[in-house]
């Protein structure tokens, strides 16, 4: 769900490619998207991996998720395994600005 509200300074969206749909792929993923408006704030994306070890995973998810990633790479949009891994990068992005923004103003 996207929030249009300025005090949201990024959006962060979680893609889940073994959510139990059946069979799909990345493009039918990717499009329940809206990356145009998405993308007018810094993105990241939560691609969620669940690991070989788990149950219901074959090779044709393991495919899908490489698709996604290639995609995602295509599309210039960050990805993370994780929650706390896009939470963290998100925080050093936000570092960032501050302290370009104390540089400036120096």
């Amino acid at each position: 769900m996207m929030v249009d509200n300025p005090n949201f300074d990024l959006n962060i969206i979680f893609i889940d490619p073994q959510r139990n749909r059946g069979a799909v792929s990345s493009d039918v993923l990717l499009n329940e998207f809206p990356w145009n408006d998405l993308k007018k704030k810094p993105l990241l994306v939560v691609l969620l991996d669940w690991g070989r070890n788990a149950a219901g995973t074959d090779i044709a998810s393991s495919e899908l998720y490489r698709d996604l990633k290639n995609k995602l790479i295509g599309m210039e949009v960050p990805y993370y395994p994780t929650a706390v891994r896009a939470a963290n990068a998100a925080g050093k992005m936000i570092g960032y600005y501050i302290n370009k923004k104390k540089n400036l103003e120096d």
